[in-house]
């Protein structure tokens, strides 16, 4: 295995990944947005050409502000360690590609500028460009839920749906574990320690059941950015996405699910079988589809699911008039009063 990758692509590497050691900070995925929309808008028109450019080149000719020119000249004496990291890398089997690259998965792109710049992979990621479906749920599983779970995990499999996870406990290790007992097909999204999952999925990446994909450094540690950026990732690469349970106001679910409802990424359907969290009846009035246990007991698809239990098109008209973060808004002031 050869690490191949095109100019644009070792220039996010510079100055945007985690993966070399240094006191000198990475650009955030905000502030390399901002330097790719003045690149192209300069006489430079790629990102290749910042290699070598000295700090009058970056503030005067792309218009770079001067504390980011500073954080890109720092980087610039990181190529060697770079080089180096991606070598150590390739020798542990794991593959590197960009939004610059041929093979980056298109799904990403309705992120928009939320979208990872750069992933680390291992196992086919063509899995990444398949019919991806993702169900989330709490932690502390409850067995009230497993019903209602085992039927959305058959009607996945008997569809051939590629199921997206993210190694929590409780809801993604269910699924992860039925799916592949299940001879299904998963992509794990990791936000740390990728290279110890490597190890203990092993067996399924080689079988070609099972890709494992991470946005930072393959051998970091936790980080709550990284956690709350994967869930987004997770939310963007799903067909559909399924939400078992959820609270108010409370946990990544919550907060991804209300991003996309705002954004539009995915299609969110929510549980309404048996005694319902808050959190799911709240995200169905603002605009989520309700998914039934009689759905789930029928024949039908979750597409097909999808597309029976949407709002009829004056419901959309009318939630459209009140965007999410209003609606919270109004939330708020009703719990001051």
């Amino acid at each position: 295995m050869k690490i191949e990758l095109n100019l644009e692509s070792y220039a996010v590497l510079l100055y945007c990944t985690d993966i070399v050691p240094t006191k000198d900070q990475p650009l955030s995925s905000d502030e390399w947005n901002v330097v790719e929309k003045l690149v192209i808008e300069s006489p430079k028109k790629d990102v290749s050409a910042l290699f070598g450019m000295s700090y009058e080149g970056l503030t005067q000719i792309v218009g770079i502000e001067g504390y980011l020119a500073r954080k890109m000249i720092a980087r610039n004496a990181l190529m060697p360690h770079l080089m180096y990291s991606l070598h150590n890398l390739e020798a542990n089997g794991i593959k590197v590609t960009t939004q610059y690259e041929d093979n980056y998965p298109t799904f990403f792109n309705k992120l928009g500028d939320r979208k990872p710049s750069i992933l680390f992979y291992q196992g086919d990621l063509s899995f990444l460009e398949g019919d991806c479906l993702s169900i989330v749920g709490p932690q502390d599983l409850k067995n009230s839920y497993e019903k209602g779970l085992s039927l959305l995990i058959e009607k996945g499999l008997k569809a051939k749906r590629i199921f997206v996870t993210s190694n929590m406990k409780g809801t993604d290790a269910y699924v992860e574990d039925k799916v592949l007992k299940g001879n299904g097909n998963v992509v794990e999204f990791v936000a740390d320690h990728m290279f110890d999952r490597l190890s203990e999925c092993k067996k399924y990446i080689e079988e070609g059941r099972m890709t494992i994909v991470c946005a930072c450094d393959p051998f970091g540690y936790f980080d709550v950015t990284n956690t709350l950026d994967r869930n987004i990732y997770v939310c963007g690469l799903s067909r559909e996405q399924i939400v078992l349970a959820t609270s108010i106001n409370t946990g990544p679910i919550w907060f991804t699910a209300v991003l996309n409802l705002h954004y539009h990424w995915t299609h969110l359907l929510v549980s309404q079988q048996g005694e319902m969290e808050s959190g799911n009846m709240r995200l169905i009035e603002m605009g989520a589809v309700p998914i039934y246990l009689s759905d789930l007991e029928s024949d039908l698809t979750i597409h097909q699911i999808y597309e029976k239990n949407s709002p009829k098109e004056a419901t959309e008209q009318v939630v459209k008039q009140m965007s999410i973060f209003d609606y919270l808004g109004d939330e708020e002031e009703e719990k001051d009063v």
